[in-house]
């Protein structure tokens, strides 16, 4: 049986610049993707005017992304939309993992907290993941270049992908035939289940050379949920809501509460599936 468990809204991520400990290990974008409209959840990053990863929505006013984009890049903001013509919403904060490691990207993940609440965000469940469940297709998404040549304007792309080992934190990406490339870093990877989609991490590293027969990895979001992205999550909705720092206006909150909501019957072989729900007054 799986176990729901209720957490305050969603997860989904990409990245793509590496800080410089890590420059020569980080690849960010998807080769072989299609453009998309849809995936409102993943979302680019800014600097400046300039897109360099990809990050996903785990609150309205909350994204989670690779710990390597955020670790020294200043004047942040995220792009909501698929493309240029999206929303710029400024970050306002920036929480890395207290044990993140940029000579080796290990525990690669870090939220930041936006000026104000993305309206409708979308919500996807984390799931836990199993040994057993290596060779599954995954889906990506990110703003990421769609060659290693490309230097056209950043959009988002989806592509197929497959599951290829679970790590204690991470998790092996091989061509699907999709693989992500430089600014895909921080996007979401998603794995199905019975028809219904999951989040299982972000993307944090890859082949510099971008071509789909090299390996690419993934930060899983099961093994940090509880320790630190909840945590993170009901902390800034005790604060009174989505308004961030700087007076960013956002809907009204309250503590996050988990909450077990139901036992289904999906496999054999169970394992808990962590579910988003949004906070009080949030869309």
């Amino acid at each position: 049986m799986r176990r729901f468990l209720c957490m305050a809204t969603l997860v989904m991520s990409v990245a793509a610049h590496a800080s410089p400990a890590s420059a020569d290990l980080v690849g960010s974008g998807i080769i072989g993707g299609t453009f998309t409209e849809g995936d409102s959840g993943v979302v680019a990053l800014r600097t400046g005017e300039e897109v360099f990863c990809s990050g996903v929505l785990m609150a309205p006013d909350v994204v989670m992304t690779a710990a390597h984009c955020v670790a020294v890049t200043r004047n942040l903001s995220v792009l909501v939309g698929s493309g240029p013509a999206g929303e710029v919403i400024p970050v306002t904060e920036v929480h890395l993992h207290p044990t993140y490691v940029p000579a080796t990207l290990e525990n690669d993940i870090a939220l930041v907290r936006l000026e104000r609440a993305v309206a409708d965000a979308p919500r996807w469940s984390v799931i836990s993941l199993e040994d057993s469940w290596e060779g599954k297709p995954l889906r990506i998404i990110g703003f990421g270049k769609i060659s290693r040549e490309d230097e056209g304007t950043p959009m988002k792309h989806t592509g197929s992908a497959v599951l290829a080992g679970l790590q204690d934190t991470r998790l092996s990406v091989a061509a699907g035939p999709s693989i992500p490339c430089f600014r895909d870093s921080g996007g979401a990877i998603l794995l199905s289940i019975e028809g219904e989609e999951f989040l299982a991490g972000i993307i944090t590293t890859g082949s510099v050379d971008c071509t789909p027969t090299a390996m690419a990895y993934g930060t899983r979001a099961d093994v940090f949920l509880e320790g630190f992205i909840t945590p993170y999550l009901e902390a800034t909705a005790s604060e009174g809501g989505c308004a961030a720092h700087g007076g960013g206006q956002g809907a009204p909150g309250g503590p996050v509460t988990l909450v077990l909501i139901g036992l289904f019957v999906l496999a054999r072989q169970s394992r808990p599936v962590l579910a988003a729900t949004p906070r009080p007054g949030a869309p």
